[in-house]
C-alpha cells in the first residue's frame, strides 16, 4: 500500500516522517499484511493484533479519566509513543466520532498525543479489494470536514488516503484550517445581466488576486458568492480593520471604470500586465456570451462601467463579526467537482475500458480530482482540469465524434452526459468560464 494523500491538522507530515518513520512504515506494512490476502474473515481485527506484536497497545474500551469518569473510546486503534492509529469505519457518523467524541477525549486526558485515520482513496475505494475498506473515501471525508472547518478541536490529527500504487513520487497534502475569528470588512451585491453575467464574475474574481499582490502583508480573503445572476463580493480581514481594503477597492474602481493605473501599479509589472490581460478576457467572453444567448449591440464598455459603478456605490464598510460555520460558493463547487468525477466513474462503469471515451473521462476524472479542494476561481479556471473537461463534453455533443457514438451505444448515456455538462457549467460559472447553452442540455 501507498500513502498517495495526506490532510493535517495542528501537525506536520514532514515533520512526523521525521520523527516517527519507524511507526508510518509498521502500520503501512502491516496494512499490506491484511490487504494482499484474502482468506482472513476478520480484517480490521486482525490488522490491530498484528500491530500489538509489534509493541502497540489496545485502547480499553472501558478508560477512566484522572478524575474517574468512564471513558468509551471504542472508535479508537492501537497506541504507540502517543500515536493513535485507527481503520476507517462505518460510515460518516462514525468518522465524526472518532474525531470529535475519541480522538479529543483521549486527548484531553493525555492518553494521547495524535490521532492518524487511514482511509482508501477513491480509486482504492472501487477498486476490487477488501469489502470492508469500502466504507468512505479520503476525498469524501477530507471533503465534509472543509465543509466544517475553521471548527474547534484541540486535537492534532491527521489523515491518511492509501492506494495500491501512487502515481507520482509527490504525497498530496492538504492542510485543515483551526477556527480563527475573520471579520467582515466589506460586502456587496451586484446583478449581472444574462449577456455579462460571465465576464462579470471574472473581474470581481481576480480582485482578491490584486489585493493578493498589491498588499501581500494584509492578511484578508475575498470570496464570492452566487444566488442566480447576483454576485455578492465579500472580504474578511483578521485585524477587523479596513483601510487597505477601501484603499484597494477604488484603487480597483478606477483600473475597471476608467482603465486609470495607480503608478503603484505600474511598478508591478506583472500585476499591470495580468490586469491588462484579465480585462481583455473579459472583452471575449461578452462577445462569447453575446454569440450564445443571441443578444445584439452589446459592449465591454457597458459591463466596465457597471462593475465599476459597484465599486464606487459600495465606499462605506461595514463590520460585522461573526464566528459561525458558513458553506459558501467555495464549498459548493467543492461538491459540484466531487459529483462530477461520482458521474464519471457511473459512466466508466458502463464503458468498455479500451474505449476513446473511457481513457479520455480516466484523463478528466484524474483532472478533477487534483482540483477538488481547490478554493480559488483563479487555480480552477486556469487549470488544465477544465479545459480537458469541457473539451471531452464537446466531443460527446459532436454528432460525428467516436466519443458521441460510445455514449449513446449505453443505457441513459447521453443522459449521463447531459449531467455532467450542467455539472461542469456550475464550476465554469463560479470561475468565470464560458458555459454550455441551455438548449443543448435539455
Amino acid at each position: 500500500m501507498k500513502v498517495t494523500k495526506v490532510a493535517c491538522f495542528k501537525c506536520s507530515w514532514d515533520q512526523i516522517q521525521i520523527e516517527h518513520s519507524f511507526l508510518i512504515n509498521e502500520m503501512m506494512s502491516t496494512l499490506d499484511q491484511i490487504v494482499l490476502p484474502s482468506k482472513i474473515e476478520n480484517k480490521k481485527h486482525t490488522w490491530r493484533n498484528i500491530l500489538i506484536e509489534h509493541g502497540w497497545n489496545s485502547i480499553a474500551k472501558q478508560t477512566y479519566s484522572s478524575d474517574g469518569r468512564a471513558l468509551k473510546l471504542s472508535l479508537l486503534g492501537p497506541i504507540k509513543n502517543g500515536i493513535c492509529v485507527s481503520l476507517n469505519h462505518n460510515g460518516k457518523s462514525e468518522l465524526l466520532q472518532w474525531l470529535f467524541k475519541d480522538s479529543a477525549l483521549a486527548f484531553s486526558n493525555e492518553l494521547i498525543d495524535l490521532s492518524i485515520l487511514i482511509l482508501p482513496t477513491r480509486r482504492l475505494k472501487s477498486a476490487p479489494i477488501l469489502n470492508w475498506f469500502k466504507k468512505e473515501s479520503f476525498e469524501n471525508f477530507y471533503g465534509q470536514l472543509v465543509q466544517l472547518s475553521p471548527f474547534e478541536v484541540n486535537v492534532p490529527f491527521i489523515l491518511i488516503g492509501v492506494d495500491l500504487k501512487n502515481d507520482s513520487e509527490f504525497v498530496k497534502e492538504f492542510n485543515l484550517e483551526p477556527f480563527d475569528a475573520w471579520r467582515d470588512v466589506y460586502s456587496g451585491c451586484i446583478e449581472f445581466p444574462p449577456e455579462y453575467h460571465s465576464a462579470g464574475l471574472g473581474i470581481l474574481n481576480y480582485f482578491g488576486t490584486y489585493l493578493r499582490e498589491q498588499y501581500p502583508d494584509e492578511e484578508a480573503k475575498v470570496r464570492i458568492e452566487q444566488d442566480g445572476l447576483m454576485v455578492r463580493l465579500i472580504i474578511q480581514t483578521k485585524s477587523g480593520k479596513s483601510d487597505v481594503v477601501e484603499k484597494a477597492l477604488h484603487e480597483y474602481e478606477l483600473v475597471v471604470k476608467d482603465s486609470k493605473y495607480p503608478d503603484t501599479i505600474k511598478e508591478n509589472e506583472k500585476l499591470f500586465l495580468e490586469q491588462r490581460n484579465e480585462l481583455r478576457i473579459a472583452e471575449l467572453r461578452v462577445e462569447s456570451q453575446k454569440d450564445i444567448i443571441n443578444v445584439q449591440d452589446k459592449r465591454i464598455d457597458k459591463l466596465l462601467d457597471m462593475v465599476g459603478g459597484f465599486f464606487e456605490k459600495s465606499q462605506s464598510i461595514s463590520i460585522d463579526f461573526r464566528p459561525v460555520l458558513s458553506n459558501h460558493t467555495t464549498l459548493q463547487v467543492n461538491q459540484h467537482v466531487y459529483s462530477a468525477i461520482e458521474t464519471i466513474e457511473d459512466l466508466l462503469k458502463l464503458l468498455p475500458n479500451s474505449s476513446v471515451a473511457s481513457r479520455l473521462l480516466r484523463d478528466v476524472e484524474s483532472s478533477l480530482d487534483a482540483i477538488e479542494h481547490n478554493n480559488t476561481p483563479e487555480e480552477v479556471r486556469r487549470s488544465p482540469a477544465m479545459s480537458k473537461f469541457r473539451k471531452v463534453l464537446e466531443n460527446i455533443f459532436d454528432k460525428s465524434s467516436d466519443v458521441k457514438n460510445s455514449i449513446e451505444n449505453i443505457n441513459k448515456g447521453i443522459e449521463y452526459a447531459r449531467d455532467l455538462a450542467r455539472k461542469y457549467n456550475k464550476i465554469a460559472e463560479w470561475c468565470g468560464l464560458p458555459v454550455f447553452p441551455s438548449d443543448l442540455l435539455k
